[in-house]
């Protein structure tokens, strides 16, 4: 089924599929799952993986079976969150099971044109960092302007170096505040014109020009490569500099195409494939652009994925563990690497992890209750490693406030994580926080007030100490979890230690990732910003915007 097919389909019932990719007119949805597909709206809505509730498919055995179900709260493993964006390497898809969106009440789309790339980036950022959550926020440049004006028709500012497109939607009341704090930030920002959709064909035409930016700029060159990688909201106009820098260096036109909100880069590399060495020179650029988003702290695929052409880039992203994680998550489900071969990885399996674990682990059984002589307190590490690959079994204790969700046997070693708190980073203009696991949950919402933010799946049992580490573990969310989605919609990046006592990451620090994810069923957010307007679900006195990141 064609991806706008669905909303075409559920539109008289006032509801609609929220993932909009620039190819939605044409790209189906069981694509946008082998790939985890974005769009402009992805910003404020998710990605394919928080709009996918249940998947039925065919494993590479040909056992058919049915992952998820038909509701947004699931008991056990995160099936359906592992198979979107595996690229075809589990299986195929045969039937999806979506969730629908209510169509907003209000929109409005505003066109802000600048002088440059980076007075347009400054603008982007400063309304990400006002707590605003628009549906949309996009970045087109000179060279894509001009491809879309020939294309489509659409008429941008002159003179302008780049324009910004804005949409906001929501429920009136709060869309009038919104809309306020929007135009008092582009009218300080610099704009040197600024246009507002007066109705539903204007919308739909700035819409047009940026959805169809890339195939417009054909238009402009014979052959181009559209890069797709993720950087740090922060770090745009460092990116966006260096992207220059290589366009100079190499003299090859690059049209620049970008998910503002979410760091999302799309720059479109210009060559003529019938002059020779022109491929091979835009092809070194494509590559050192992943290499500077990896630099940056983002990730080599947004929304693309990996395929073929950026396989040799996984490396350069994670280590020899977390890849050999991902080829042995493969090869459980497909032991002969049938489905979709050659794809996404490359590295071979090796069993050196599992066989250092079994030269080093013991018998693994204390005889006796924990007690003070058996119970295990790492402060680093390295010493959770050790214990895993000393012990057979180990029960795992954070704050101890859902034993009963723990059912090991008693004569078990207990680890007991309360030592491996704090935060490690917090970055409130990323509006991101990395803690140990032990971190009691109220110290990171502690945290968090102090810059009027907050965690909006709202953890339980946090005044009894529940750290998290627990709550990732148990998956545990409260009330405001209704809407704003549960834990693991909120968890960018993961440090773990495997079974065999191997460090393993997954993910990144930015919003939007489709590399080698070992995270199931992220979201484009991690957590929300007080604004004074609406009263706090949690209480207390505080207030914030339901919808802001």
């Amino acid at each position: 089924v064609i991806n706008s097919d669905v909303s075409r389909m559920v539109s008289p019932l006032g509801l609609y599929y929220a993932p909009d990719p620039s190819s939605q007119s044409v790209c189906t949805i069981g694509g946008n799952v082998a790939f985890n597909s974005g769009g402009a709206h992805c910003l404020k809505h998710g990605m394919t993986s928080n709009h996918v509730l249940g998947i039925k498919v065919v494993l590479p055995d040909g056992e058919v079976v049915r992952l998820g179900g038909n509701s947004r709260e699931t008991i056990g493993p995160d099936w359906t969150g592992f198979f979107v964006g595996s690229e075809g390497l589990f299986g195929i898809a045969l039937e999806l099971t979506l969730r629908l969106t209510r169509i907003p009440q209000r929109y409005q789309t505003i066109l802000a044109a600048y002088r440059d790339l980076e007075l347009a980036g400054n603008a982007a950022s400063q309304i990400v960092a006002s707590g605003l959550l628009p549906g949309a926020i996009e970045i087109m440049d000179r060279l894509a302007m001009k491809a879309a004006e020939a294309a489509v028709g659409e008429a941008y500012p002159i003179g302008s170096g780049a324009v910004l497109i804005v949409e906001l939607e929501g429920e009136a009341k709060e869309f009038e505040v919104e809309f306020q704090i929007l135009q008092h930030i582009i009218a300080g920002s610099g704009a040197v014109e600024v246009r507002a959709a007066r109705d539903d064909s204007e919308r739909a035409a700035i819409w047009k020009g940026r959805k169809g930016a890339f195939s417009s700029v054909g238009r402009l060159s014979p052959d181009y490569i559209v890069q797709d990688g993720v950087v740090p909201r922060t770090r745009l106009g460092e990116a966006l500099r260096e992207i220059q820098r290589l366009s100079t260096q190499y003299n090859i036109p690059i049209a620049n195409v970008f998910h503002a909100g979410d760091g999302n880069l799309h720059p479109l590399i210009l060559f003529d494939g019938g002059q020779p060495g022109t491929l091979q020179k835009a092809e070194e650029i494509a590559s050192q652009i992943l290499d500077m988003c990896i630099r940056l702290g983002g990730s080599i695929t947004g929304e693309h994925g990996v395929g073929i052409e950026k396989r040799q880039h996984l490396p350069k992203m994670f280590s020899k563990s977390d890849l050999c994680v991902m080829n042995r998550l493969r090869k459980t489900i497909d032991p002969v690497e049938l489905s979709n071969r050659g794809k996404m990885l490359v590295v071979a399996e090796t069993n050196v992890n599992s066989e250092k674990a079994e030269t080093t682990r013991n018998s693994g059984h204390y005889a006796g209750p924990a007690s003070p002589e058996n119970l295990l307190q790492p402060r680093t590490l390295e010493e959770v490693q050790e214990a895993v690959r000393q012990f057979s079994q180990l029960r795992i204790r954070g704050g101890g406030t859902k034993p009963g969700l723990s059912r090991a046997p008693e004569r078990v070693s207990l680890i007991d994580f309360r030592h491996l708190s704090g935060v490690i980073e917090y970055v409130p203009e990323e509006f991101t926080v990395t803690a140990l696991a032990g971190t009691p949950v109220v110290e990171v919402e502690r945290l968090l007030s102090s810059r009027q933010q907050y965690l909006p799946f709202d953890p339980i049992l946090t005044r009894r100490g529940a750290t998290l580490g627990g709550a990732v573990a148990a998956g545990t969310s409260g009330s405001g979890g209704y809407r704003s989605g549960g834990i693991r919609n909120f968890i960018l990046a993961v440090c773990l230690v495997d079974g065999t006592g191997e460090c393993v990451r997954g993910g990144a620090r930015v919003v939007k990732n489709a590399a080698g994810d070992l995270r199931a069923g992220i979201k484009e957010q991690q957590f929300c910003r007080f604004d004074g307007q609406q009263p706090h679900p949690r209480g207390g006195g505080k207030n914030s915007t339901r919808d802001s990141i």
